[in-house]
């Protein structure tokens, strides 16, 4: 899930260090995985309250296949986008999240070039997803 404020900008959070993989880098506003038989939209907004205290309200983005080494694990899934708007500060569970912050488009693209070991493997290609539901163009100022 991404969420983006009225200035456009994303809500990152840093997995917390202690996750099972990828923990202490940076990512979208929020990862899940639906329960068996739950609805994408309920799963998504059940994991938004569980992992960063907020609600929202998302639209998918679009999906993608998704296969990285992660630590000493293998993940091959199929991952869905969703996206939506969020003003306010979320209440992360300290359990899922060690930080969070907003950020543009032009200065996440430059830290995601210079440093891409500080991110989630899958977070460059859920991004290139997100992306496209706000334009380029404005995703460092208001629509």
């Amino acid at each position: 899930m991404f969420l983006f404020d009225h200035e456009s900008r994303l809500l990152l959070q840093q997995r917390a260090r202690g996750k099972y993989h990828s923990g202490g880098l940076w990512t979208n506003t929020c990862c899940g995985h639906p329960r068996p038989d739950e609805p994408l939209a309920t799963a998504a907004s059940r994991r938004l309250r569980e992992e960063m205290g907020i609600g929202g309200d998302l639209h998918q983005a679009g999906t993608f296949l998704y296969r990285a080494v992660v630590g000493d694990l293998i993940e091959h899934e199929v991952d869905h986008v969703l996206v939506g708007r969020f003003a306010g500060e979320p209440s992360p569970n300290p359990h899922e999240v060690g930080a969070w912050r907003w950020v543009a488009r032009p200065a996440l693209e430059a830290e995601l070039a210079r440093t891409p070991e500080r991110f989630s493997s899958w977070f460059p290609q859920a991004l290139e997803i997100a992306s496209t539901f706000i334009p380029s163009h404005s995703l460092s100022r208001a629509p």
